[in-house]
């Protein structure tokens, strides 16, 4: 059973750790590249979780999933391995893209890595195209997706 709920700043080190890992995950990278990786993102281009919309998703009061809105764009969305494909990531979705209609968004984009591709596709993304990263001569490929939002 999972408990969804807005991010609170104790939940910092749970959402670092669910970055790092799923990170690791979809890139091949080891944790300190994959650390240098989320410390890039967080320091060059200022991503805070507190100045987002955030949701995680809480199982015995540990952080195992999280997702954030930041303007039109989905961000962070990632599940604890021991956690994933048990609809949580869709959940947390599902209440990011009620914020995005609250707020009157008509449209969200995201960056997703080649892994997760198919689990934006079965949430309705379409792909829009394909990009490269290069961190320590390692090429991770992105793909940049977007879905129009129906209803409220």
């Amino acid at each position: 059973m999972c408990e969804y709920r807005n991010y609170q700043p104790e939940d910092a080190d749970g959402c670092c750790r669910l970055v790092l890992d799923g990170i690791a995950d979809a890139t091949g990278l080891d944790q300190p590249r994959a650390a240098k990786l989320g410390g890039w993102i967080v320091s060059e281009r200022g991503e805070d979780p507190a100045a987002m919309f955030c949701i995680v998703a809480l199982s015995a009061g540990r952080v195992i999933g999280m997702g954030a809105l930041d303007g039109a764009s989905i961000k962070r969305v990632y599940v604890s391995r021991a956690f994933r494909r048990r609809g949580i990531g869709s959940e947390i979705c599902r209440l990011l893209e009620s914020e995005a209609r609250r707020r009157g968004l008509s449209q969200l984009h995201l960056v997703s890595y080649v892994n997760a591709v198919g689990f934006w596709e079965a949430l309705g993304y379409a792909k829009i195209r394909n990009r490269d990263w290069h961190l320590d001569g390692k090429t991770v490929q992105q793909t940049i997706m977007a879905k129009r939002l129906v209803g409220r």
